[in-house]
């Protein structure tokens, strides 16, 4: 582990299948370097720069602490996996729900959740889920982050590899299973077509329908599973659609989930009795509301059943594009066919499909290409960058891929040899496998510091971290901070689990208004699948001759910390009073503040307002609640109070859930640590700011307000740097802050 002085950091100790064991001694080698704290696993904390190493019973790990800021490249952490080793990484959806930042695949056929810091927050068994070892799970998508910070699975039955599978969602917190969906009756999955998630929970499927033909064949169907129930919600057919015939008319078709919300599936199938055949897209939301979209046909005839091979990608958030090669299915010598490429036809195409129209064009068109551009991002004036295999070899295979940016309408803009796009950035821009950057020409401009092993997970542009797989031990290294471009498809699969759900991978940026924002708390917990309400706080205590008055009058009343005027002023965020004043001065409730975020998120975020809902001097307490637009629905306290003589505690807390909308669902998960992280730098300057010899007292390590602070699902961090209440053991505390009641409105 590598840390900068003044980090602090949690360790574990692990058997070998991957348990947490306690009750051992863990000790520092050198407590000038790094310190820890009497929890069972300790905190670290790096106290100066140099090398110490830590123990725990008869085990030990090396920590090198640094003054300053780490440089790129530098391993965070390590985690060695269990026993079996790991050989594959996905990137975890955040969500407070979920307790993985990343999961970690291991040979003996079990998956670990690890936390940003590296530690291993649960182990679960994937026996039966996945036949093979595929090189990048990212893309074999038997193994889906979902968006509530858990796992879909598709198991199969012993012994059995294609049919009969089930699917299961492993819970976010523990990783235990939930109820499965298992097809019934004679009906299979189609696992060569991935499932896909939809934000809201519902899985995505192809699956048969209905009794075979006289043939044996049986018709496909899109169907729809709640995640939470493992229930079928709706079964939509593929229109005319023969599996038995895929091989000519086209591959299995593949699911994805576009910036609209819905999943489209694009197939190609027989009609008039042979005479043609049909490129279609089936569109279906997740409430099961469907319609079939004619693309293009081709007729039987010289084509001899053409084979149509198609991808698609999200257009924003109005639909999909779609390109596709429609060729003679190639047949060696002595096969009944001859081979390709004869005189006969091949034909690429493409089509923007909004609602339910599509425009047809003849599709981009390159040089020597074997295959059609294949869309794979989106970037900011709405081109697309794909990818094209060139130079066939002696059997019609291509033997080069080369990277292709065309607009809406197939025109090609430039073309990159040998190079393959995997993110958008702003400004039309696009990183590519081999960590190469490109301006929005397609001129090389330098290297990214993400190499082309690395993934940098959700959060990876935001706090500058990526994950890498090296020799069977997971890794966390510190990255570049990039800004994605601000579209559905800025990263490779849609997101950054690569899972075919198109998602803005940014916080939102609502119109504003005066009215009060209010969560539903009617069923909701912090576990909830669709609607997460959930506490969190930040808190400190201090040592000090400052009385709880000149702070609340000074820091709290005025809200300097995170004011223009502050010195330093907050990473995070900033304050102004009406009118935009830097000045702030509240003195009751119904004053209206605007909070504007600063780096990265101030791209993704316009300014929002809170009202104080609360002002109590007596009590040294002001509270707001979040007003229409604010990316949260909710309510937050800031209170200063004594505990013993020259002994305060500052504490910041709240109660909310996700705006209205699903952008700010998505938006929920990528604010949560910039929310935990700004409001530490708000009591760090308080503390910088009172009295000489001001220092943090020890009381908060276990308990605030006499409720115990639970290491679940993890071992929780300081107060200082946020606690999450996901149990809501203070939803009380939190709400008599906010308006000493239960019930505020």
């Amino acid at each position: 582990m590598n840390m900068s002085v003044g980090d602090t950091r949690t360790m574990q100790a692990l058997n070998s299948s991957g348990q947490p064991v306690t009750g051992l001694t863990w000790a520092s080698s050198d407590s000038n370097i790094v310190s820890l704290s009497t929890d069972d696993p300790p905190v670290l904390t790096a106290v100066a720069a140099g090398h110490a190493t830590i123990t725990a019973g008869g085990a030990s790990a090396d920590i090198t602490v640094v003054s300053g800021a780490l440089a790129l490249g530098t391993i965070l952490w390590s985690n060695p996996g269990g026993a079996s080793g790991v050989y594959s990484i996905v990137p975890a959806v955040p969500s407070p729900n979920g307790v993985a930042d990343v999961f970690a695949f291991q040979n003996d056929s079990t998956v670990q959740a690890i936390t940003s810091d590296g530690t291993t927050a649960w182990t679960a068994n994937l026996s039966n889920v996945l036949e093979a070892r595929f090189s990048d799970l990212r893309f074999d998508l038997n193994a889906i982050p979902d968006f509530q910070g858990g796992l879909v699975l598709a198991k199969f039955p012993p012994g059995n590899c294609c049919q009969l599978a089930s699917i299961v969602k492993l819970d976010g917190i523990t990783g235990q299973p939930g109820p499965a969906y298992t097809p019934s009756g004679t009906a299979y999955l189609y696992l060569d077509s991935p499932l896909v998630v939809h934000p809201d929970g519902t899985i995505f499927a192809l699956q048969t329908v209905g009794d075979p033909d006289p043939l044996g064949n049986y018709a496909p169907a899109v169907i729809g599973i709640d995640s939470a129930t493992g229930a079928q919600k709706f079964s939509v057919p593929l229109e005319n659609f023969n599996p038995d015939y895929s091989g000519e008319w086209g591959p299995t078709p593949r699911l994805i989930i576009a910036g609209d919300g819905n999943a489209y599936v694009a197939y190609s199938y027989p009609v008039g009795a042979g005479a043609s055949v049909q490129l279609s897209v089936l569109r279906v939301s997740s409430s099961g509301d469907h319609a079939t979209i004619p693309i293009q046909s081709y007729p039987v005839g010289i084509w001899f059943f053409p084979q149509i091979q198609a991808d698609m990608i999200t257009n924003a958030d109005t639909g999909v594009a779609l390109t596709w090669k429609a060729a003679r299915p190639y047949a060696p010598e002595g096969g009944g066919l001859p081979n390709r490429p004869a005189p006969y036809p091949v034909e690429y195409g493409m089509a923007i499909v909004t609602g339910t129209s599509a425009a047809v064009t003849s599709g981009p068109s390159v040089a020597g290409q074997v295959t059609h551009v294949a869309p794979v991002l989106q970037a900011e004036d709405g081109s697309f960058i794909g990818t094209v295999g060139v130079a066939p070899d002696q059997d019609g295979n291509p033997t080069r891929t080369n990277m292709v940016a065309f607009d809406q309408s197939g025109a090609v803009r430039w073309i990159v040899p040998n190079e393959q796009p995997q993110i958008a950035v702003s400004g039309g821009g696009v990183i590519t496998q081999t960590g190469t950057t490109h301006d929005q020409g397609g001129n090389a401009t330098g290297l990214s510091s993400l190499e082309s092993s690395q993934v940098p997970g959700w959060l990876g542009n935001v706090f500058g971290t990526a994950y890498a797989l090296n020799s069977g031990t997971l890794s966390s290294a510190v990255s570049q901070n990039t800004n994605y471009a601000t579209t559905f498809a800025s990263l490779l699969g849609g997101n950054g689990s690569g899972s075919f759900t198109a998602i803005l991978q940014v916080i939102t940026k609502p119109p504003q208004t005066g009215a009060k924002q209010l969560p539903n708390l009617s069923s909701a917990s912090c576990l909830s699948t669709f609607t997460p309400t959930c506490g969190n706080i930040n808190a400190v205590e201090l040592l000090t001759t400052a009385s709880p008055d000149f702070i609340f009058q000074n820091y709290i009343q005025t809200f300097l910390p995170v004011t223009a005027l502050a010195n330093p002023r907050n990473p995070v965020m900033t304050f102004t009073g009406p009118g935009g004043s830097n000045t702030i001065n509240v003195t009751g409730a119904g004053q209206t503040l605007t909070i504007a975020l600063r780096g990265f998120d101030q791209f993704l975020q316009n300014p929002f307002q809170v009202m104080t809902e609360r002002f109590d001097p007596t009590a040294h307490t002001i509270s707001v609640v979040t007003l229409a637009g604010h990316p949260l629905a909710g309510w937050r306290y800031w209170r200063v109070y004594s505990i013993g003589t020259n002994d305060v505690v500052i504490e910041t807390g709240a109660y909310d859930q996700p705006g209205p909308g699903a952008k700010n669902f998505a938006g929920y998960y990528v604010a949560t640590g910039s929310v935990f992280r700004g409001w530490q730098k708000y009591l760090e300057f308080i503390q910088s700011k009172l009295p000489p010899g001001t220092v943090q007292g020890s009381h908060l390590q276990n308990s605030l307000g006499g409720i115990p602070l639970r290491n679940f699902p993890v071992p929780h961090q300081p107060l200082l740097k946020g606690y999450w209440d996901h149990l809501g053991d203070f939803t009380q505390y939190i709400l008599n802050n906010v308006c000493q009641s239960t019930s505020c409105n």
